[in-house]
């Protein structure tokens, strides 16, 4: 994935899931620019698909999510 540091959270969850689904070893690789400077939120994005690698981590992703994106409001 290109420019990784411009993707949500729950993208990056979905399409490194997306990737090897056979019986052949697969790998997923998240890029973006060495040089670029990445805001804080998606370093916190970043860092977290890092932290969490291993298998059934979708409720990890999901509440590393609500954290740094906060809650919403359902009554507006």
């Amino acid at each position: 994935m290109e420019d990784a540091d411009k993707l949500g959270l729950a993208q990056l969850y979905q399409i490194r899931g997306r990737v090897g689904r056979s019986n052949l070893q697969a790998y997923a690789y998240i890029m973006y620019k060495r040089d670029k400077i990445v805001s804080e939120i998606a370093d916190k994005r970043l860092k977290a698909m890092k932290e969490f690698t291993e298998f059934g981590s979708g409720f990890k992703i999901a509440m590393r999510d609500l954290e740094i994106r906060g809650a919403g409001s359902l009554l507006r």
